[in-house]
């Protein structure tokens, strides 16, 4: 005979599992993208924190108080990867004290794995730039398979961490990956585009754009990430700039200024200023909204086929 304590204890124990199991996951993303994303694949399941902007350059975030109080109370941080964030989350982390989102630990979901990376350096110096992309270039996230493969993973990272949910992420990466391919057969006309089309970058977040729509970067501005260029450097971009003319300048939002006024005075590009990212804010309201600007933009910009 079962005893009334024992009923007791069944029945709260169930009240409990389901308490926990309806609660909703807190998630800390490093990037807006990141963050976007995570709520098109978690929906309802998921409350979400972000603590970086498309318009900020990702390499320097600054923290609040109120970021370690965040990443102390997450149960899963979403990071890019390829040591994007290297240069301000580690210490981050040290400081929240929380086992769980550590890397290693199953509320780490490092969304760059599987990612083959590109333009990885064939020496490493980091006396040379803070941003030196060590193990490669780690902005995957402007390309259309790069937020699908964002999106995959942050599905995998949420079902490790509620494998009670499964269900609802899997339908929610289902919708969002049939959202992307309803727009890439929107792009595809813009997408060829800019097959062969050249451009010139700062600081480069292009690679991966580029490889996927075969237009060309055949210079940037910063020969080591994240420096100034020294005047010799500048010269020979100047110098491609005239004998190749290339239809666009293409830089970061924030380093639309100074060094790029400068170099278009004296050579007369066009200069494209673009968020890294999306922001949050119109145009840039989401990661695909923000994939919509760059491909328009810079098919807009490309000049026409019989130009080329």
């Amino acid at each position: 005979m079962v005893s009334p304590g024992s009923r007791l204890f069944a029945v709260a124990f169930l009240f409990l599992a389901a308490h926990l199991s309806a609660q909703s996951l807190t998630v800390v993303a490093t990037t807006h993208d990141l963050g976007d994303i995570a709520r098109e694949i978690g929906g309802k399941e998921i409350a979400c924190e972000v603590l970086s902007f498309g318009d900020q350059d990702p390499h320097r975030v600054s923290a609040r108080p109120s970021t370690l109080i965040k990443l102390r109370k997450a149960d899963v941080l979403l990071v890019m990867g390829l040591d994007l964030e290297h240069a301000w989350l580690p210490p981050l982390l040290e400081g929240a004290r929380n086992d769980a989102i550590l890397p290693g630990a199953v509320g780490h979901v490092d969304v760059s794995s599987g990612i083959t990376p590109l333009e990885i350096p064939a020496s490493l110096d980091r006396s040379k730039g803070t941003d030196l992309h060590a193990k490669g270039n780690p902005h995957f996230n402007a390309s259309p398979e790069g937020g699908r493969h964002i999106a995959r993973k942050i599905a995998e990272g949420f079902i490790r961490r509620a494998p009670d949910k499964k269900s609802a992420f899997d339908a929610g990466l289902a919708t969002f990956e049939k959202k992307l391919d309803a727009k890439l057969a929107e792009w595809k006309p813009k997408l060829e585009r800019l097959r062969g089309v050249k451009f010139v970058c700062r600081h480069g977040f292009f690679p991966y754009f580029t490889a996927a729509t075969g237009c060309k970067i055949i210079a940037d501005l910063e020969a080591t990430p994240g420096l100034e260029p020294s005047p010799a450097h500048v010269a020979k971009v100047v110098g491609i700039i005239r004998a190749e003319k290339p239809c666009a300048l293409l830089v970061p939002s924030w380093k639309s200024s100074g060094l790029t006024e400068s170099i278009a005075a004296s050579t007369g590009i066009r200069v494209i200023a673009l968020p890294m990212g999306s922001t949050g804010r119109a145009p840039d309201t989401s990661w695909l909204s923000w994939m919509e600007h760059l491909v328009t933009t810079l098919s807009e910009a490309a000049p026409s086929p019989k130009a080329l």
